[in-house]
């Protein structure tokens, strides 16, 4: 059989998208249905305060694993959240405050991942605003349907919002929640400058594969990418193709939007080596070309990497912790946190789902060899089982550098 380039793509994707739906199916639940309750951002009018009120109301009539009286911290955690300095941190010039931080998580998370931080920046005197980007917080499902124009707008409200508090913006993205911050500071003089967790500023060449699945002529066969149990309450495990097909989306507005005015905002960015997740060499690479005198890049990595002008390296693995290395998904969290942290509640073992079996088991009993980066070709491979690790055990050590970085700004 003879195909075109087009037509060759257009087959393998459909062979391999219709074997995967097929061994899927039989998974699919009312929780990878939208709930048509949380597609648009719909918020633009409200002040912050009614924003987060109705934004919970949505989150417990979108959810269906609520149900007790607990589950309000459910809600609580996946919704938007404020922070307010001290009083001893003084007033804003223009404003109530010097400086404001909008805080924005990451894809299929919530604002959770981002409360560690949030309160690390109240201590430090900024004026504290974190959003949920429409289709997280509540089913996996919401993912489904959504379009990355309305995360832009969920990101340019809380600008807004916050610029009527505080004399200078700062926004604090973790991995896609990076790339629409570096996509709002481009072109929003108010933007002073960013704090970025892992980026999203690129993906692999799948994600061009994405621009003919999602084409209109053509069905869409394998809406899902991973559907897994979602036993975590703060974040999704299942993942649709439409989540990653927007971030493509999104990552090429951000390419144009830097193409015509450049990268002009210091940056403190954090990344790990070994990320599963996203490809660090790409954010290296735009940190690198990045050429603001006050730019820092704190990098962790198993192993010893050649040191480079404003470039921190942390030996990430810890041999007495039985940790390998740091993964994209802990890089926000304390080991302290009582969901994710070293004595927390949930494990992440959604690599093992599919297999099932004695190493699924295993990690879910806590059983595991080591703690790190979920295993994938060259990355903690044939090492035994892994539990992925869901906190950052340099945590206190970042936020150390994150202050040192905070003194010096105007």
């Amino acid at each position: 059989m003879h195909l075109n380039k087009r037509s060759g793509w257009a087959f393998c994707v459909l062979l391999l998208a219709g074997c995967a739906s097929g061994v899927q199916q039989s998974l699919i639940s009312a929780r990878h249905i939208p709930s048509g309750l949380n597609r648009t951002f719909t918020y633009t009018n409200q002040s912050f305060a009614q924003y987060e009120q109705s934004t919970r109301q949505m989150i417990a009539n979108a959810r269906i694993d609520l149900g007790f009286p607990s589950d309000e911290q459910v809600i609580v955690g996946n919704a938007p959240f404020d922070l307010r300095p001290a009083e001893h941190c003084g007033k804003g010039i223009q404003r109530a405050y010097h400086r404001g931080v909008l805080l924005i998580h990451g894809l299929g998370g919530s604002p959770y991942h981002m409360r560690h931080l949030g309160e690390f920046f109240q201590k430090n005197c900024f004026r504290v605003m974190a959003i949920l980007l429409p289709g997280n917080g509540t089913r996996p499902g919401d993912l489904t349907d959504v379009k990355w124009q309305e995360w832009v707008r969920a990101v340019a409200y809380g600008v807004d919002v916050l610029a009527y508090e505080a004399d200078d913006i700062y926004l604090a993205g973790f991995s896609i929640g990076g790339t629409l911050g570096i996509r709002q500071g481009v072109d929003d003089a108010r933007v002073k400058g960013l704090f970025l967790f892992a980026p999203a500023v690129s993906l692999t060449p799948f994600a061009g594969l994405l621009e003919v699945t999602q084409a209109s002529w053509l069905p869409n066969t394998a809406p899902w990418l991973e559907i897994m149990n979602d036993s975590d309450v703060y974040k999704y495990e299942s993942f649709p193709t439409n989540a990653v097909y927007q971030l493509h989306l999104l990552i090429k507005e951000m390419d144009t939007a830097i193409a015509k005015k450049g990268m002009p905002l210091p940056m403190f960015m954090v990344a790990t080596q070994e990320d599963a997740t996203l490809d660090t060499s790409s954010m290296i690479a735009f940190f690198d070309k990045a050429t603001h005198p006050a730019n820092r890049l704190l990098l962790y990595a198993a192993e010893p990497i050649p040191p480079k002008p404003r470039v921190e390296h942390f030996a990430s693995a810890l041999p007495q912790q039985r940790i390998l290395n740091i993964s994209h998904v802990g890089l926000t969290i304390s080991p302290s946190d009582p969901h994710y942290g070293a004595e927390g509640s949930y494990v992440n073992c959604a690599h093992y789902f599919k297999g099932g079996g004695e190493s699924y088991r295993l990690c879910k009993e806590r059983k595991e060899d080591y703690l790190g980066e979920k295993s994938k070709k060259g990355v903690n491979e044939d090492k035994g089982v892994i539990r992925r690790l869901t906190y950052n055990p340099h945590y206190d050590g970042m936020l150390k550098r994150m202050e040192a970085y905070i003194s010096s700004l105007p």
